[in-house]
């Protein structure tokens, strides 16, 4: 799941990714084994020490970095019911290391691993569903053709399914061509700005926008 920028709305998106490599490493209570050690359980069937051999791969532990090996390993992990390589395998396929990137599969291995009460999934699940929330907030979005700002709010000349409006949206930093998506809101028709000195035949005020890559 790798994805918007969101600026002024989708702060949970922000932490989402904020805490992606905390939550990493905040499974890796593995025992210190030497790689070679770790590989032979993990041969054996032993499913912590495939987690741990999946980590081995990925940090390059006693071993050249492979995350497409670390993949494998982590899904005999994930396989056996290991909570902890479950959670790893939804980060790889969130992240799309080793492994094409597939938000459906990694929910569905973040929800496993939380049904087994891993914490770091559990976030990583409250996390997806506030972006999820913002997203659906922000239910329309079109390019930016200019901008003006103005005070406490920036007005953005865009186009919408083909269409050319104008929307007024609480400050916000945008550039020509960037992509913005905003909410719904109150168009004010023939509305003159006084700070802009500048009359609009049509303008949609909204109380929330963002830009998305």
């Amino acid at each position: 799941m790798k994805a918007l920028r969101i600026i002024l709305v989708a702060l949970a998106f922000i932490s989402l990714q904020a805490h992606a490599e905390d939550d990493r490493t905040a499974t890796r209570n593995v025992a210190n084994e030497k790689f070679e050690q770790v590989k032979k359980a993990a041969e054996q069937g032993d499913a912590s020490a495939q987690y741990g051999l999946g980590l081995h791969y990925v940090d390059g532990r006693g071993v050249a970095k492979d995350n497409a090996e670390a993949v494998k390993w982590f899904r005999k992990a994930a396989d056996q019911g290991n909570a902890d390589g479950q959670f790893e395998l939804g980060y790889m396929y969130e992240s799309g290391k080793g492994v094409a990137k597939n938000e459906t599969e990694a929910v569905k291995w973040y929800q496993k691993a939380a049904a087994l009460g891993n914490a770091n999934a559990m976030r990583r699940l409250e996390n997806a569903n506030a972006q999820s929330r913002a997203e659906a907030e922000l239910s329309r979005k079109g390019k930016i053709l200019s901008s003006l700002d103005a005070g406490m709010y920036t007005y953005i000349e865009l186009t919408e399914s083909g269409k050319t409006i104008w929307i007024a949206a609480p400050t916000i930093q945008v550039k020509k061509g960037d992509t913005i998506r905003f909410s719904e809101g109150a168009v004010m028709s023939n509305y003159y700005s006084k700070s802009l000195n500048r009359t609009f035949e049509s303008v949609i005020f909204v109380g929330k926008a963002a830009v998305a890559n």
